[in-house]
């Protein structure tokens, strides 16, 4: 084989496990089990940005990731349509921090702006809770900061989208909009998260898993599309470990 035809059969061997890992993700974000959340009332700027000042740094039970909550954040999330974020802000440390990594993202420029030289990379990450009525996704939108040389600069929560789980259910038209439902949706049309839906879009989780992740050198091994009940179980059970871990740490920074 030729250095040409190698380096194409390499490329074609990352790309397919690059595809089978975001598969996974893929799979695993919409089998997540949504946390409980308690729906408030709605707040003013002021009322927001004094419960955002409580939240310390944020640390990802999953890729141990540390993201800060900047008080910028608050004004920008609560312009957003839809689902009303401050209704739940409380629960935003809990649910980023159980959250899991969808996928990276370089900065898209747009007419008219500059290009943000200090920023490294953005990362998106998923979660989905339960008001008791109706059940959601939230998607946290990350930017990290380019770091000094050999180290990694900080993370930021730049913003959130929050949308319905039953919109990703149908391959209907999703450009329609749909009537707004249930506590904490402001009198809009609900809002579709047309990232995640490429995100989700962008594999087959029906065929892809089923293919099994290919190593370099090595034949493909069927994998069944089916958990191991214990495998499941354990999971769910460090999840809510982690969530009652983090909640009680939120708590004891906001009495100290």
């Amino acid at each position: 084989m030729t250095e040409e035809a190698s380096t194409r059969e390499n490329s074609r061997e990352v790309s397919a496990v690059e595809e089978q890992e975001r598969a996974e993700r893929v799979r695993e974000i919409k089998a997540l089990s949504p946390l409980s959340v308690e729906i408030g009332t709605p707040l003013d700027k002021k009322s927001a940005e004094s419960i955002a000042r409580e939240f310390g740094p944020m640390k990802n039970e999953h890729d141990d990731r540390v993201a800060l909550f900047p008080m910028a954040t608050v004004g920008k999330i609560l312009k957003h349509q839809g689902f009303d974020v401050s209704t739940i802000l409380g629960d935003i440390p809990i649910l980023f921090e159980t959250s899991i990594y969808g996928w990276p993202e370089s900065e898209i420029l747009r007419k008219g702006h500059k290009e943000h030289t200090n920023i490294a990379s953005f990362h998106h990450y998923v979660n989905k809770f339960s008001d008791g009525t109706d059940t959601y996704f939230i998607r946290f939108s990350v930017t990290e900061r380019k770091g000094k040389a050999g180290k990694t600069g900080d993370s930021f929560i730049h913003s959130t989208a929050i949308s319905g789980v039953s919109i990703y259910k149908t391959n209907d038209d999703l450009s329609q909009s749909v009537p707004a439902q249930g506590p904490g949706l402001k009198e809009r049309s609900s809002f579709i998260d047309t990232r995640l839906q490429e995100f989700f879009d962008s594999v087959n989780t029906d065929t892809e898993i089923s293919k099994g992740r290919p190593e370099r050198g090595d034949p493909v091994c069927g994998q069944h599309d089916t958990e191991n009940p214990l495998r499941s179980s354990l999971n769910e059970s460090e999840r809510l470990l982690g969530m009652i871990k983090s909640k009680t740490e939120n708590f004891l920074r906001r009495i100290s």
